[in-house]
């Protein structure tokens, strides 16, 4: 798998130092606390690219967060075909989901063609990366939206069964509904009906931006497969730290649990021998146990240890159905049994 990176091979200082200042420089005392650019103006090209997506990936999260669902009207529809007001009423009701679905759509391609050009830079200098805190940030960001995104996504299955009554009933609504044209055309429709059908949309995109980091435009740097999928293995040991330091805030601490969660899914489903085998540089015991103590509320750094147990067990369900690697005759038992409800 090419070159192992561990939280104590970032360069410069003692090992110790390097694992320390690492963490420092990217999340100092609070996630809104920004991260310095070096003088490269790729760097700086790149962060703004990245910026304007999370801008955005936050408009979409909170969209389906807040989802409305139709069903009752949506039913009352199917029930009366030949009512054309209730019809009309019922697909008209669909129609602001409609919009933020696709612009869901429109964020994971956007991603998918700028996050291995971010990737590809990174990993090139993954000898170096104490220098480009702004762009490991970015990455983590990246990472917590797909992992939430998906969540949200899977416990509404009104946003798929919505997206695809929409589907039915452009044909015969559209020349109803009057304005400049449909939300989504017909063809465009087609294509979003099959990304919102997967079970995890967004972890989709970011792990096909992995695989597709040797495409990137030599500009970047041209950081190979492999040193990504490190580089995502190094993230979810630099955040499993982050998360047992000692004085980090709650809400510090939950950023840096999903980001190692989100991390440990997606090298897992893009290392050929996945993230549970023995040799693999994610030190995923760790990660796992820090999860489980926090499910078991034995953590002790949060106050509400009644709301932060039902997170942990979606984290840890999330690495138990969403890996690919677990039931490999390689994974040993005790990771079976930090994932056994």
């Amino acid at each position: 798998m090419g070159q192992r990176l561990s939280a104590r091979k970032c360069g410069g200082g003692s090992a110790d130092q390097g694992a320390d200042a690492l963490l420092w420089d990217l999340f100092p005392t609070s996630i809104s606390n920004p991260a310095t650019l070096s003088e490269d103006p790729e760097e700086t090209r790149l962060h703004a690219s990245m910026a304007e997506l999370l801008r955005e990936s936050v408009f979409c999260l909170r969209a389906v967060r807040e989802y409305k669902e139709n069903t009752e009207l949506l039913r009352a529809a199917m029930a009366s075909p030949k009512d054309e007001v209730l019809q009309l009423q019922g697909f008209s009701s669909l129609l602001p989901s409609i919009v933020n679905i696709k612009r869901a759509y429109d964020l994971s391609t956007r991603l998918a063609d700028e996050l291995p050009r971010l990737l590809s830079y990174l990993a090139a200098r993954r000898a170096s990366l104490r220098k480009h805190p702004a762009l490991f940030k970015q990455l983590a960001d990246v990472l917590e939206f797909s992992l939430s995104f998906d969540f949200e996504k899977m416990g509404r299955p009104a946003l798929q069964n919505d997206f695809s009554y929409y589907r039915r009933y452009l044909g015969r609504m559209a020349p109803l509904i009057g304005g400049g044209g449909p939300a989504v055309p017909e063809a465009e429709a087609g294509i979003i009906s099959l990304f919102m059908a997967q079970s995890l949309p967004m972890t989709m995109t970011v792990e096909k931006a992995l695989k597709d980091v040797s495409k990137a435009p030599a500009g970047e740097g041209l950081g190979s497969v492999s040193q990504s999928v490190q580089l995502v293995g190094l993230l979810a040991n630099v955040t499993c730290d982050l998360a047992l330091r000692p004085g980090v805030d709650d809400e510090l601490r939950w950023y840096a649990l999903r980001v190692m969660t989100s991390s440990v899914v997606i090298y897992d489903r893009v290392s050929e021998t996945g993230v549970f085998n023995r040799r693999s540089p994610v030190r995923t015991r760790k990660c796992l146990r820090t999860l489980r103590k926090e499910q078991e509320g034995t953590t002790g750094a949060s106050e509400n240890v009644s709301s932060s147990v039902p997170l942990a067990k979606q984290l840890l369900d999330s690495v138990k159905y969403s890996t690919l690697h677990l039931r490999d005759g390689s994974t040993p038992g005790y990771i079976r049994t930090l994932l056994s409800d």
